[in-house]
């Protein structure tokens, strides 16, 4: 119960934070070409999606906790020696062989959202070339 009120607090006091990239993300694309402006938008709004996704699978990394041990066996009832190291990428931290601290579905959500936003800026790209070009054209 303690960890899921420190992840929805997380994504709380994150909230302003991301409400602040919105706006500079819907700011900083009214300088992009027309074409182009919605799918950067999106792009941008993914990012912002991943780092909260992210920032919600940190919660479950018990970083605020001094010993990973105390929780496994106040969780999961489990705790094998030489497990509870934190790993960053992907988000990882393992009572044992086969339960993991973060939840499994954060990591794919993380890398899922990636993907997308990096397709989606490509697109942008494609449609700021193609309207470059086509206002070269008709100027000449």
């Amino acid at each position: 119960m303690k960890m899921a009120v420190l992840g929805f607090s997380v994504l709380v006091l994150t909230a302003p934070a991301a409400v602040l990239a919105v706006r500079m993300i819907k700011r900083g694309s009214k300088r992009l070409p027309a074409a182009a402006r919605p799918s950067a938008r999106g792009a941008g709004y993914l990012l912002v999606a991943a780092s909260e996704a992210y920032l919600f699978g940190l919660t479950h990394l018990a970083l605020f906790w001094a010993d990973a041990r105390d929780l496994c066996l106040s969780r999961h009832q489990t705790w094998v020696d030489g497990y509870g190291r934190a790993k960053y990428f992907p988000l990882e931290r393992r009572c044992n062989a086969y339960i993991d601290m973060v939840p499994a579905h954060v990591n794919p959500l993380v890398l899922m959202l990636l993907g997308v936003a990096v397709a989606v800026a490509l697109v942008a790209i494609g449609r700021a070339i193609r309207q470059h070009r086509a206002d070269r054209s008709s100027a000449a």
